[in-house]
């Protein structure tokens, strides 16, 4: 019934991306940063009763909106060269594909993953900054909600640092 909506492999994806190619482990390092550094900054900022402003709200409303259509189109991009790459791979099927063609379409495979994830990312913290604006701050609620908010943003920040790593590196193996 929610196929056309199931996500789970966009996260089991992602997570793949935080493992060591080279001993298929989850990395403790990855999981701190994206994970715990996340949660840890939530937890603070609801025991220091730190509140988001209606201007605040307003604000992040905004950017996360913007963030989530400039990663809709970087996905469309990285579409584009994938099925350019799978082409190219296809029309030279006599030759061994190199290992650095295999290590540059790998990381725009977990490129795709990381972009797909940030945009799940996004859409639930707007999602959750859309209830918070109406449901006001006067409910129990909001600082659950607050915490939330903040915990995918971080989230998503740090995961845009990633993705922008990996785009950096394939681009510098480019030119």
């Amino acid at each position: 019934m929610f196929t056309k909506i199931n996500i789970r492999r966009i996260f089991a994806e992602h997570g793949e991306t935080l493992k060591h190619h080279d001993k298929k482990k989850t990395s403790l390092g990855d999981i701190t940063l994206f994970y715990f550094l996340p949660l840890t900054v939530s937890i603070l900022s609801n025991k220091l009763k730190w509140e988001f402003s209606p201007e605040f709200i307003t604000s992040a409303t905004a950017l996360l909106s913007l963030i989530a259509g400039l990663l809709l189109n970087l996905m469309a991009l990285l579409y584009g060269t994938i099925k350019t790459s799978k082409t190219l791979e296809a029309s030279i099927s006599q030759k061994k594909e190199s290992s650095p063609d295999k290590a540059e379409r790998q990381l725009l495979i977990e490129t795709r993953a990381n972009v797909s994830y940030c945009i799940v990312v996004s859409i639930i913290a707007l999602i959750l900054l859309t209830f918070l604006n109406a449901i006001g701050q006067q409910t129990h609620w909001h600082e659950l909600i607050e915490a939330l908010i903040l915990f995918f943003a971080l989230n998503g920040v740090l995961t845009l640092f990633m993705i922008l790593k990996r785009l950096h590196s394939l681009l510098e193996s480019i030119t």
